[in-house]
């Protein structure tokens, strides 16, 4: 992987394709690209020249800073504009979640930023919207999974709860599994994805 900027756009460039539904080589013939260029992109081994940046952001009909810029938001302040836009009180937020005001304030506040599972899930279910993101994972970043899916938001939610001796033995599982053949995707799975 290469550097912040590089890890940005690819993962922007991800999101954009995965939402107009094109993939590399579709993307390629649209704009006259090298498919090595774009593989390159997409790996963030190479970060884009202004010029092709201006082009894929009128082609997904964007703009520039949405295709280089990270979009990811305070969790306090998220939870309090989704709370304000359902029209809900401090006291409704607390009571469906099981918590007093206070403490909703303070999420909010980010004074408390570690969150229980229990209370994350209620939490999303009252401001109607994916628990993963009360974890401070940006979704448009997450191109490998989809978001919607609940064994994405229950791998999420168990990575999470671990400690980081946890999350690298997690980590070492996974990469453990990954090399196994027969635990593998076939080629066609992974292009149909966006993950070869």
């Amino acid at each position: 992987m290469g550097d912040t900027n590089n890890i940005i756009f690819a993962n922007n460039l991800t999101y954009y394709m995965n939402q107009k539904g094109v993939d590399r080589l579709q993307l390629c013939e649209a704009l006259g690209l090298k498919y090595s260029t774009v593989s390159e992109w997409l790996s963030a081994k190479k970060y884009p020249r202004m010029d092709k940046i201006e082009l894929l952001a009128k082609y997904f009909d964007v703009k520039k800073s949405d295709l280089i810029e990270s979009a990811d938001q305070d969790i306090g302040s998220m939870i309090h504009e989704r709370r304000i836009a359902l029209d809900l009180t401090l006291e409704d937020v607390g009571k469906a979640v099981g918590v007093n005001k206070s403490t909703v304030s303070k999420w909010e506040s980010g004074y408390i930023s570690n969150m229980r599972k229990d209370k994350i899930e209620k939490l999303a279910k009252v401001l109607q919207f994916n628990p993963v993101r009360l974890l401070g994972i940006n979704i448009k970043t997450t191109h490998l999974l989809q978001p919607d899916d609940e064994l994405f938001v229950k791998l999420t939610m168990l990575y999470h709860s671990l400690n980081e001796v946890g999350k690298e033995k997690a980590v070492e599982r996974l990469e453990e599994l990954s090399i196994v053949p027969i635990y593998q995707k076939s080629e066609k799975e992974g292009e149909e994805n966006g993950t070869t």
